[in-house]
């Protein structure tokens, strides 16, 4: 679920920046210019505070945010977090380099993959892209979202809803909706570690730091050394209790059907 613990700040943290960078006085939030005219190359700095509601999912202190607008509606960014990282022990994101955003109003679509994912803190400035890379990156948002999750579990990336309610300068009414998929390898000698995750429409809000409030995780798993081979569909409830219900199992999670399951969140 790290993936699910990294795309919350990120998401703050683009919304926040974006509104700034176009002209929204944001209280927590600089930028070095408004982008007006077309491209706008622009950086914005973001504090996450002690008491942000960011702060169950990241120990960063605050967020460099660069820019690169080709237009008022589309951009590619870089995040780089300061004072700390985001997502789990295992996870840990350091920067976000080179994904692609869609503005529609105040809401926000981010589109983003593993392979943007840095830990070591180095991050290229988007302005210094051509312009074949800027197309290529503006391509991703051409995504589609995932409505089924044998579909989401076949995917290499990732797509982030962001509705603010209209607000951007208050974080605590956004929601916000992760799908995707994403494969994670590990080889210790003769043993391989395979895990394959799959979200759809997984929603996280201000009101529940548990867990996910809807949606569904598929978790697909080969892992030679505790042998375990299987597959399980966690479906997320409007309970927040930390748990989520297995709606679907095969493998070694077959007689975990229908119950209510500690997430490691």
């Amino acid at each position: 679920m790290a993936v699910i613990k990294s795309s919350v700040p990120l998401a703050h943290i683009v919304t926040a920046a974006t509104a700034e960078m176009f002209g929204e006085d944001i209280d927590f939030a600089s930028a070095n210019v408004t982008c007006t005219v077309f491209p706008c190359a622009v950086v914005a700095d973001v504090t996450l505070a002690p008491d942000s509601i960011v702060r169950p999912y990241t120990s960063a202190t605050s967020a460099h945010v660069a820019a690169l607008w080709p237009s008022q509606t589309q951009g590619v960014m870089v995040v780089l977090l300061y004072g700390g990282t985001a997502g789990s022990p295992n996870y840990q994101v350091q920067s976000v380099h080179s994904f692609p955003v869609s503005r529609r109003g105040s809401d926000l679509l981010i589109t983003f993959a593993d392979i943007d994912i840095d830990v070591s803190g180095e991050a290229d400035d988007p302005a210094s892209l051509t312009a074949n890379e800027i197309a290529r990156e503006l391509e991703r948002l051409d995504t589609p979202i995932p409505t089924d999750y044998e579909v989401a579990l076949g995917m290499e990336g990732w797509v982030v809803e962001v509705f603010t309610q209209g607000s951007s300068n208050d974080l605590n009414d956004d929601r916000i909706f992760i799908s995707g998929g994403g494969q994670y390898v590990a080889v210790d000698g003769t043993a391989v570690d395979v895990y394959q995750l799959g979200l759809v429409g997984v929603e996280m809000d201000a009101s529940c730091t548990q867990n996910p409030l809807d949606g569904l995780a598929i978790i697909q798993a080969v892992d030679t050394r505790e042998f375990i081979f299987g597959q399980a569909v966690l479906e997320f409830e409007r309970v927040c209790d930390g748990r989520a219900r297995v709606f679907v199992a095969n493998g070694n999670y077959i007689g975990t059907i229908g119950d209510r399951i500690r997430l490691a969140f």
